[in-house]
């Protein structure tokens, strides 16, 4: 049984998010780690907002979480501001897991665009790629850039 840790939003719907990323894990036979970025007001149709996690509280969740598990794999999910990438970036630097996994793209991506999110966050989606590279004994999977707005 692996551990995998997903670092992602809160869909109250349960329609995306950290509430699915726990389903498929379980499905899958492993175990489920979450850290919440960000709470949303949403439906399958509408994103209503998006609400960040103050980056002590992430702070604090990934270092709860580095300090007692080690990690098969990692996912990571919405990070809504750049102050969240840029921490979510450190603490990756930090942790030796060989799987990353960086994906934001789903069902739900219009409805952030029509919000006012914006396609960018390329060059942090490059350090965090970076992060993962065959030189650390890493392998990184990008699906998507993040979104801030």
């Amino acid at each position: 049984m692996a551990n995998i840790l997903s670092i992602a939003g809160s869909d109250p719907s349960g329609s995306a998010g950290i509430q699915v990323d726990v389903q498929v894990i379980r499905a899958l036979g492993h175990r489920p780690f979450s850290v919440i970025t960000a709470l949303t007001a949403q439906n399958d149709r509408r994103v209503y907002s998006i609400n960040p996690v103050e980056c002590q509280i992430l702070k604090d969740q990934m270092e709860a979480l580095f300090s007692e598990y080690s990690f098969d794999a990692i996912k990571i999910g919405l990070l809504a501001t750049r102050e969240i990438a840029n921490l979510v970036s450190r603490m990756m630097a930090r942790t030796e897991c060989n799987n990353l996994i960086i994906g934001i793209f789903n069902h739900l991506f219009p409805c952030l665009i029509g919000i006012g999110y914006a396609s960018s966050g390329i060059q942090k989606s490059k350090e965090i790629i970076d992060l993962s590279n065959c030189s650390n004994g890493r392998s990184g999977i990008l699906i998507c850039c993040f979104l801030f707005n």
